[in-house]
């Protein structure tokens, strides 16, 4: 993760950031948090939140026989009002030896800092999607769609070009190829009635593949941009065929593909689909909440944050369940951070799911 000191251009969270940034080790570490607006008068407000956690963390620094320079290399954002004009519900701040990062956060988060040894992630990683969140893209040859699922509830998804149509998308490449507009039969093995085709200079195989591409590109772009906003994970509903050609443009990374024709399917029947499709992942869920219950019965596992701590720095905790609501953050933090720099699982779960009343469970290794 070594990025330039200058290079203050925050960034989504991406899947390895975690191990990244537990990874680093340095005396201090700074982590800053804070809330910030999408648009509106409170865009400028950050700048003053700022400066605010920035006199704390110089204070911090100060009372821990620090030196305060590297919060110089942040200093300039206090006066960038165009920085704070483009910014999304939250921002975190990392700092360390010829180290700085800015990460946006698309949920609200409380203003802190931490001075440590290492940087302080765990907001991270309780703000991160839960299981049931995701983005759905609903893909033909003729239409795309795409939703955002909460649960049981699906909502659409409007973007620049979604939802859209072929035919809308892939525009006659001259004046005269719209008057030559017409509807032909999808070719290959795809399970949809038609595809909107456009002639101009010749038809053929080649001209149908370049338009697939240009409307899979558009589809792409559109997609892209809402998982960059929302930090969802992806799942494409859509044909074997179609998911090949879609996964060729190489600008999404779906999560999870369902291969089905859904063109004709009621939200209910979507609904249904997805159901059944993260089963699976539920079941992971579960099965590593009763393993860590196990665990802690079978004195495999504990949920005694000191004993957890000692056991993820000895490289012993395989899997780790965090409380989304945790009370004694600065210790589970150094417990996360222990358990991903020695490739361990952490998992966040909500309170009821806990197999015991506790923060954290930790399933050991041996």
């Amino acid at each position: 993760m070594a990025a330039a000191a200058t290079d203050l251009t925050p960034q989504p969270l991406r899947s390895d950031d975690l191990n990244e940034l537990a990874a680093i080790t340095s005396t201090p570490c700074v982590s800053i948090y804070l809330r910030t607006h999408r648009a509106g008068k409170e865009t400028l407000e950050s700048r003053t939140r700022l400066k605010n956690l920035v006199k704390e963390a110089r204070q911090q620094l100060d009372a821990a026989g620090h030196d305060h320079s590297l919060l110089a290399k942040i200093e300039s954002l206090q006066h960038q009002s165009e920085f704070w004009q483009h910014q999304s519900d939250g921002l975190a701040i990392f700092l360390a030896e010829d180290q700085v990062r800015l990460i946006q956060l698309d949920q609200p988060v409380d203003d802190r800092v931490v001075v440590a040894d290492s940087l302080f992630v765990l907001p991270l990683i309780v703000n991160q999607p839960r299981l049931g969140q995701q983005l759905v893209l609903v893909l033909t040859w003729d239409q795309a769609s795409l939703f955002r699922r909460n649960a049981d509830s699906l909502e659409p998804v409007s973007t620049e070009h979604l939802p859209g149509k072929f035919d809308e998308l892939v525009l006659p490449r001259d004046p005269e190829e719209s008057l030559q507009n017409t509807t032909h039969r999808a070719v290959g093995n795809s399970a949809t009635s038609s595809t909107a085709m456009f002639h101009g200079q010749g038809e053929g195989e080649g001209k149908i593949e370049a338009d697939r591409r240009k409307y899979l590109t558009i589809v792409s772009q559109d997609v892209a941009g809402e998982i960059y906003r929302s930090k969802l994970p992806l799942t494409v509903v859509a044909t074997k065929e179609v998911v090949g050609h879609l996964n060729s443009i190489d600008q999404v990374k779906p999560e999870m593909t369902i291969e089905a024709s859904a063109a004709h399917w009621s939200d209910a029947e979507l609904k249904k689909h997805l159901r059944e499709a993260m089963k699976s992942q539920e079941a992971d869920h579960e099965s590593l909440v009763d393993r860590a219950g196990t665990a802690l019965a079978q004195h495999q596992g504990s949920s005694d944050e000191a004993e957890v701590l000692e056991a993820a720095r000895s490289g012993r905790v395989d899997s780790l369940l965090v409380c989304e609501a945790t009370e004694n953050a600065v210790q589970v933090n150094e417990i996360v951070v222990e358990t991903l720099r020695r490739r361990g699982d952490v998992v966040v779960t909500s309170h009821d799911q806990m197999p015991r009343e506790s923060s954290i469970a930790a399933i050991y290794r041996y």
